[in-house]
């Protein structure tokens, strides 16, 4: 198995303008077997986790502020 390639991205909230930081991390070779391994590290401050996902199963961030999905 791979080793994980950590990343950081930008991220914004289309309501507020409040911004941030979130870091992530995945298998830097993905397999059928392990899948990317997308792992979401930390939460920039005034954002939080949210229910949803998206199609490749990531969590969304929502700004505490406004409760709209960054």
């Amino acid at each position: 198995m791979g080793s994980r390639e950590h990343y950081s991205v930008k991220v914004t909230c289309p309501s507020c303008g409040r911004s941030g930081t979130a870091g992530w991390s995945e298998w830097d070779r993905p397999s059928a077997y392990s899948g990317t391994g997308r792992t979401l590290e930390s939460v920039p401050p005034g954002f939080v986790i949210g229910a949803e996902k998206d199609k490749e199963g990531a969590p969304s961030l929502v700004c505490e502020t406004c409760g709209v999905t960054a």
